[in-house]
């Protein structure tokens, strides 16, 4: 096996991407604020199904756009398992990625350990997740058959596992960048044991994709003149794509559809970039996204847990109890991250895998 060295731009950090990240990963936290869905009794304004598009589709269709953007700014140089550069990459996501992700699950595992003897929700939730014995931390902890207890670190577990093999990605995309991208849809789309196997075969094919455009010099910035256009196609598309499921009579969409939906709906989320944040919002909310992403699942599930059974049923509830899982959960979460930031750095640092000056 032959292996070559690719010279591409330096890659520079880019606030406007770094503002739409944040953006896409509140969107997350948005997503599970439907848990408030289960409090619902009566018929609510705007309706259920309008809640539920907006939450379950159309705000949570930009995490392809996490994927891709991870391949773009990826190393694009071939090099083998075995070289300096492997190790760099393999330190930097140690720190960046495997770091945070086992400080978050083992302090939720802890949490959830120490509240379970006060809540009986928390002690359901202790016992599905078999935390009385060492091998359901374990798998808890890891995200190992499962999602880990931090549930929407999901993400960076698969990520962790896409980075580990990205020299077999560089390789592949130099000897043959259009066949190798043709191949891996086509598996996604037609093959489903594969998609069954793994339902998030997605992510593969956008980060893999963000390799290609990072070869090809693409510019992210190309769309934003369109943003408009965009977002109206990203609203009729993540529209389809909840209409769809009902239409076959299943919750979700086919695996193999969503690596189509995933792909389209990234220049969308790209043209997003028209609309510069600065100011407040790039000095605060920014760089405080990853703690509030990687905290929100405890956080602002507590509060709305704690408030959702004292809140009468009437038409506006699930309105208040969004307002309360992400007003109040998220404002606690950001003066929790610049308390940190102030009084212990270096912990939030680690916490946050070196992201709180993004």
């Amino acid at each position: 096996m032959e292996w070559k060295t690719m010279t591409v731009p330096e890659k520079k950090f880019d606030s406007s991407v770094a503002d739409l990240k944040a953006l896409l990963l509140f969107g997350v936290v948005v997503n599970h604020a439907w848990a408030a869905s289960q409090y619902i009794v009566t018929p609510q304004w705007p309706p259920m199904p309008v809640w539920n598009f907006f939450s379950n589709v159309l705000i949570i269709s930009g995490l392809p756009v996490f994927f891709f953007l991870s391949g773009y700014f990826a190393p694009t140089e071939s090099f083998s398992f075995f070289s300096p550069e492997y190790r760099k990459l393999l330190r930097k996501k140690f720190s960046g990625l495997f770091i945070p992700y086992l400080l978050w699950n083992a302090l939720f595992i802890v949490l959830f350990l120490l509240a379970a003897r006060f809540f009986p929700r928390i002690g359901a939730r202790v016992e599905s997740f078999q935390l009385e014995n060492v091998s359901g931390i374990l798998c808890s902890l890891l995200g190992i058959g499962r999602r880990p207890i931090d549930a929407p670190l999901w993400f960076i577990r698969d990520l962790m596992l896409i980075f580990a093999v990205l020299p077999v990605w560089n390789f592949l995309l130099e000897k043959g960048s259009y066949w190798f991208l043709a191949g891996l849809y086509l598996i996604g789309v037609f093959i489903a044991p594969v998609t069954d196997f793994y339902p998030n075969y997605y992510s593969i094919c956008v980060f893999c994709l963000g390799l290609f455009c990072r070869r090809k010099q693409f510019d992210l910035h190309c769309f934003e003149p369109h943003a408009w256009a965009g977002i109206a196609a990203l609203f009729l598309m993540s529209l389809a794509l909840f209409w769809f499921p009902m239409k076959l009579g299943t919750v979700r969409a086919p695996a193999g559809l969503m690596c189509i939906f995933g792909t389209l709906v990234i220049p969308c989320w790209l043209g997003l970039m028209r609309f510069r944040h600065s100011g407040w919002y790039r000095r605060n909310v920014t760089p405080s996204a990853f703690f509030i992403y990687a905290a929100h699942f405890l956080v602002c599930s507590a509060f709305l847990h704690l408030v959702a059974p004292r809140v009468p049923d009437f038409p506006w509830k699930m309105a208040v109890l969004y307002l309360v899982f992400l007003a109040a959960g998220c404002g606690v979460l950001l003066a929790g991250f610049h308390f940190l930031r102030r009084f212990t750095p270096r912990l939030l640092g680690v916490l946050v895998g070196g992201r709180a000056d993004a």
